[in-house]
């Protein structure tokens, strides 16, 4: 059993949702309010770029679930304007109640 969370930018969740979904995983957990921060580069006025975030918690997923929605959303990892704008964590998970 795994615990798979995704850090979004906003602009990412209804994909995300979405394979959640098709994977055929029970719920989400989703978290909003966030901000994601990226330092720049140190001669840079700004220290950091920052944009609108999310978190999706999927806890108690099977490693079939997991592979399902990492395997559809891993190609957008490093694909956005701002990066990084989807990062996926997997924990494994001794038990859900």
């Amino acid at each position: 059993m795994k615990q798979l969370s995704l850090f979004i930018s906003t602009d990412l969740e209804r994909r995300a949702v979405d394979a959640i979904e098709r994977a055929g995983v029970d719920g989400y957990l989703r978290l909003a309010g966030a901000t994601g921060n990226k330092f720049e580069p140190a001669d840079q006025h700004s220290r950091t770029m920052t944009w609108e975030a999310l978190v999706l918690f999927i806890p108690g997923a099977d490693d079939a679930q997991v592979a399902s929605i990492v395997g559809e959303l891993e190609e957008h990892a490093n694909s956005c304007a701002t990066r990084p704008c989807l990062r996926m964590v997997v924990a494994s998970v001794e038990a859900v109640y």
